[in-house]
Parts: structure tokens; C-alpha cells; sequence
């Protein structure tokens, strides 16, 4: 189907530009600099003063119905949307429709709008914008491939430039939703959307590029999970597949770069070891760089939020507890996000370059200066403190919220005090902010890591010192 037959004169890369020229793409970037999480796909709420997009924004992106009236001079724009089934326009103004648009350096990305409680099974997250990033750092390629294209954001990202991008997924609402961002993104002509599973797909003619962002949630036998993020019981296993079938689909010369995550202890992903293999068996050049891992206790809180739709059955303590459990089973205590690049003309070199993190959760922490002097170095850590908050890991805001930063910020002294008894920095953290992990239950896990950041902060400002 093209664009043009969904009934408007405007074509879909019109109304990408259209979108462009009122300002759309430019205030949600400046929404995501304006707060902590700039790799956030899908903001809140605006606050403050209107501008002329933003009764689109609300219908568009944020999935509100506009207070604002439709502009007589943008009739055109609006009935293409309505046409497209981005809008649904009544007499008290404009509706969210079917599909949800975002933009990220420069590209439109499409999902499908969310159901009551239930995720929308296209899956966009911080992971997909830190992905596009790396995509686009690469050198173009002719023929490209994209795993699992979920929006198309990636597919888009990886075939810039290239003489043919084909994207993937087993979902049909992802195909649709690749098609969607291709053409308003003006590269309908050149790019494709396929309902193909990977285990099954083939093509006649190698791709010099294959991208893939494979799900690698861990889920327990039993436990009914998305699709998007469901990797087996280990969270490998969609993984494992994309990794033994590259040959199928590359030359001998292929560039191959994967976004995944993966359980780990407290040195590495459990991943690193099969890449390790996998690099000397087929003499692949592999370099792993890991951007962000939370703690394992975060990740079941997260698992918790997004099976509970799922599984009505199940009451939220019930969840938490089954995949505590599971991951307790696996032996795990970490959550890595990295991005993989393989080149498979190579010598079998395998290197992994973690950028900074902190591992502190269960470790006792050593105050190493006195209180009075504590009390004068105390502006250097919340300074230090803040410069941390910025760089949030993968999943913090998909459960995060402000209160788990100001809680932390509003109480760095009570939390250092606790920290220089012998307890471990959990226990520090749970007893100085007992009224919050009493209140909310698995949500109030992002805390954990936010508060991690103050222990982490005094030892890189040579105030304390960590140890298991």
C-alpha cells in the first residue's frame, strides 16, 4: 500500500517534513536535553507555555487528546494524520489514533498507541536510541539487514545510504510500524519491512551489514512475557540464534553489530564467555562496549512491572518473588547493556571495553574522612553526585521517577552517616529511606541505584573506599 492510498493528497514523507517545519522533532529534543534521560523515546507531558506543534505533540506523542482546537491553516496536515491513522479528530479537538510518532537525531519512528494498561507491542526504548547512535557511526553499506526491527529506527540507521535496508520481525504490527517510518523518513523506495522469524529467514545475496537489537530479558518457565523483551530462561536464547545464523546471511568482509543485554556477576555479562568462543571459532574480530548494568534487584523490578498486565492471575508481590527467584536460580547479581561489532574478516580477537559504572550494592563502604570534614566536602558530592545522575543507566526511567533522585539529594547526609556503620550500602540505603521501601514495594527499587551513586561519588572524590 502506498501513502498516498490512504485517502490524503499529502504522502507520508510530506508529512515527516511537514512535522519538521512546525517544530515538532525540535522540542522533543529539547525536552530530552532539558531533563536527566536524553536516550528517553517517549517523554512526558509537557509543562508550560504552547507552542504551534503542540496540539500535535499531545495527540502524536504523548497519546493525549489536545486541549487545543485544530488550526484552520494546518486542516491539510491534520486530515493526513487522521488518514494515516496517527490522529482521530472530533469537535473537541484532536484524539490519539492507532500510532504513536517520536523522533531521535534526526529520524521519525512510529509505534503502535497502548492499550489501557497493556505495552505497546512495538517495542522503543533508551536501548533503540543508544543503538541508532552507534548505527549511524558506522561506515555505510550497500545491502543491509536488521534483526528483530521493532519501529524501523535501527533498520533506518543501519541502511543510510545503502542501495537496499531490509528489517525484519516475527510481530506484524513491527513490519507496519518499519514501513511507516521508512516513507517518513523519505526512504520508502530503498527500505523494507518483513514478517520473517530469524531462524527460518534467508536470502539469496549477502548483506555486508546485519544489525540486530535481540530481547535478553531472563523470564521464569511458566511466566507470560512480550515478545519485544522475552530471551528464554537465561535471556540468551534469541541471542544465541541471531549469533549462529550470522554466516548465513553475511560476506566474507560483513560488519555485524548487535545491541543486547545480558545477566552477569560482578566483572561481566555471562555473554562475554560465548562471544569469546565465538570470536576464535570463526576468526571474527569482536569488540564489546558496555554503556550501563543495574542491579539485578532493579531488573526484577522491571520484569514485575511489565508481566503484570500479562499475567492477571498473578498479584505483583507473587511476580516479584518468582523472578527473585529465578534470577537467584541463575546466580546473578548484575544487568549489562552493551553493543556488540563484529567484523567477520578478523583474526579472532575478542575485546570488551566497559565504559564507567559503579558495582556497590552489596559491598560495605569505608568512610575515610572525618564527620567535620565530611560536612565540608559535602557540595563536592552532591556536585559530583548530580554530574552522575545525567548518565543514568539502560531501564532506570522505565520505573524511575524524580522522587528516587530527590529523596537522595534531600538526604546525602543521613545516607553517608548510614553508610559509615558496617552494614552493607543495601542495608544503608533501606534504613535511611525506610518510609519508601514500606510504601512501594518493587517500585521503589530505582533507588537502589540512585543512591549507589552518593557511595560512588565519595570514592571517586577519594573520600571512602568500597570492599566486598
Amino acid at each position: 500500500m502506498s501513502a498516498g492510498s490512504y485517502g490524503s493528497n499529502m504522502e507520508l514523507s510530506e508529512i515527516g517534513d511537514e512535522l519538521r517545519r512546525l517544530g515538532f522533532a525540535e522540542r522533543l529534543e529539547a525536552e530530552r536535553r532539558s531533563g536527566f534521560n536524553i536516550f528517553e523515546p517517549w517523554l512526558r507531558p509537557l509543562i508550560g507555555g504552547r507552542v504551534p506543534s503542540s496540539s500535535l505533540l499531545d495527540a502524536l506523542h504523548f497519546g493525549a487528546r489536545s486541549v487545543a482546537g485544530t488550526d484552520d491553516d494546518h486542516h491539510v496536515l491534520i486530515s493526513a494524520l487522521a488518514d494515516a491513522h496517527f490522529l482521530t479528530v472530533d469537535t473537541e479537538g484532536l484524539m490519539p489514533g492507532e500510532w504513536q510518532l517520536t523522533s531521535y537525531n534526526g529520524l521519525w519512528a512510529v509505534r503502535d498507541a497502548p492499550v489501557g494498561e497493556m505495552e505497546p507491542a512495538v517495542y522503543i526504548g533508551e536501548d533503540s536510541l543508544r543503538f541508532v547512535n552507534r548505527l549511524l557511526e558506522l561506515p555505510p553499506g550497500q545491502r543491509c539487514l536488521d534483526i528483530g526491527c521493532g519501529s524501523g529506527i535501527s533498520t533506518l540507521a543501519v541502511g543510510r545510504r545503502a542501495d537496499f535496508a531490509l528489517g525484519i520481525d516475527i510481530l506484524p504490527q513491527s513490519v507496519e510500524a518499519t514501513r511507516l517510518t521508512a516513507e517518513l523518513n523519505h526512504a520508502g523506495s530503498t527500505t523494507e519491512g518483513r514478517l520473517a522469524d530469524l531462524c527460518e529467514f534467508t536470502s539469496n545475496e549477502p548483506f555486508d551489514r546485519v544489525s540486530g537489537n535481540l530481547p535478553g530479558v531472563p523470564v521464569p518457565p511458566g511466566l507470560v512475557y512480550s515478545a519485544a523483551g522475552d530471551g528464554g530462561p537465561d535471556g540468551l536464547d534469541r541471542i544465541r540464534e541471531f549469533l549462529s545464523l550470522c554466516p548465513r546471511w553475511c560476506g566474507p568482509d560483513s560488519l555485524i553489530v548487535m545491541r543486547f543485554q545480558s545477566v552477569g556477576g560482578p566483572l561481566e555479562p555471562i555473554l562475554h564467555a560465548e562471544l569469546r568462543s565465538t570470536a576464535a571459532d570463526r576468526g571474527w574480530d569482536i569488540s564489546v562496549e558496555t554503556d550501563s548494568r543495574v542491579p539485578i534487584c532493579l531488573r526484577s523490578a522491571l520484569s514485575t512491572h511489565y508481566a503484570a498486565p500479562l499475567n492477571p492471575s498473578l498479584r505483583s508481590e507473587v511476580l516479584l518473588e518468582t523472578v527473585d527467584r529465578h534470577f537467584d536460580t541463575l546466580g546473578v547479581s548484575e544487568y549489562y547493556s552493551s553493543t556488540m561489532v563484529a567484523r567477520t574478516r578478523g583474526a579472532g580477537r575478542f575485546v570488551s571495553n566497559a565504559t564507567y559504572f559503579w558495582s556497590l550494592l552489596d559491598w560495605n563502604v569505608e568512610i575515610s574522612v572525618l564527620t567535620q570534614v565530611l560536612k565540608e566536602r559535602e557540595p563536592e558530592i552532591v556536585n559530583r553526585l548530580l554530574g552522575f545522575v545525567g548518565n543514568l543507566p539502560d531501564g532506570f526511567w522505565e520505573l524511575g521517577r524524580p522522587h528516587h533522585v530527590g529523596a537522595v539529594l534531600s538526604n546525602v547526609r543521613g545516607l553517608v552517616e548510614a553508610m559509615g556503620d558496617t552494614r552493607s550500602l543495601r542495608e544503608a540505603i533501606e534504613s535511611t529511606f525506610p518510609e519508601l521501601f514500606d510504601a512501594g514495594h518493587f517500585r521503589e527499587r530505582p533507588l537502589y541505584v540512585t543512591a549507589s551513586l552518593v557511595a560512588d561519588a565519595m570514592i571517586s572524590l577519594g573520600l571512602a573506599s568500597g570492599r566486598h
